[in-house]
């Protein structure tokens, strides 16, 4: 019997241990989760009702929403789509609903559904988790992998590593060969210190659009004025794309916010409509 060591149990572990072992039931797959709970980054997204997908159904148009990356994932998005991710979530007993902005959740509206999902799905196809078992070194001998964690050491022919952003699996692809891009920030909110906002606390706008200075960068979307500067999907979005230019910037740069997302012509125009009405 093949066997097969997951590494991370988070969404995307626990995604590939169930597909694996549905389409390949003689195989032996486990999970290895360095932390005491597994899928707790699922537990707190969508706001704990667990966004599971975008209904976006054309590839080229689903990379076009991703920051980097685009050409890599155009291949396995031709693969797997977010209609086989509806199709999947309904065949396991969990129905989906599509909202206004186009995001997908469970009908149940808690994210403990999709995990409950997950859990049950491994206990019923005998997909062992262990806990508290984060992965300190993988070595190669022959045809088999040696994987050693804190507590034993496990051996398989085959290595999935679905560990996310663990800066020590990132030394362990490196230490295997790979290569790893150096990350930098992204999504996060603009501390700004202008006079012209203070005691604006609170203030939102529906449409701004948000531009960084001498730049082809922008991004439009709701806008929202904080403590500390400026937050909202138009910000963290134009953070998002623009991550590592900010980084080489040393985040140290102007923006320009068009309020009302209209052209000083266009926006003349509707006050002349306006007055004569």
């Amino acid at each position: 019997m093949r066997q097969v060591i997951i590494v991370g149990g988070g969404a995307a572990g626990f995604f590939t241990a169930i597909n694996a072992k549905e389409m390949n039931p003689s195989l032996d797959i486990i999970i290895l989760e360095k932390g005491r709970e597994v899928l707790q980054k699922v537990k707190v997204s969508g706001g704990g009702r667990c966004n599971v997908t975008h209904a976006c159904f054309e590839p080229k148009e689903l990379v076009t929403f991703y920051p980097r990356g685009e050409k890599e994932l155009l291949g396995p998005f031709h693969q797997f789509m977010t209609g086989d991710t509806c199709e999947w979530f309904s065949s396991h007993g969990i129905p989906l609903k599509i909202e206004s902005d186009q995001r997908v959740f469970p009908e149940s509206n808690t994210s403990q559904t999709i995990i409950d999902c997950f859990l049950e799905k491994t206990s019923t196809l005998e997909i062992p988790v262990f806990k508290n078992h984060g992965v300190t070194s993988v070595t190669r001998h022959g045809d088999q992998w040696m994987v050693n964690t804190k507590e034993e050491q496990f051996v398989c022919d085959a290595l999935v590593v679905a560990a996310g952003s663990s800066k020590q699996v990132w030394k362990l692809s490196k230490s295997l060969g790979h290569s790893v891009v150096d990350p930098v920030p992204s999504l996060f909110t603009f501390n700004i210190k202008d006079d012209r906002i203070q005691g604006l606390l609170g203030v939102s706008v529906p449409q701004a659009t948000v531009k960084l200075s001498n730049t082809s960068l922008e991004a439009t979307g709701p806008l929202l004025i904080t403590h500390w500067g400026m937050s909202g999907p138009a910000v963290l979005r134009l953070s998002a794309f623009g991550a590592r230019i900010l980084a080489e910037m040393n985040y140290e740069y102007q923006v320009e916010v068009n309020w009302i997302s209209q052209t000083p012509q266009d926006t003349l125009i509707v006050l002349q409509d306006t007055k004569k009405e």
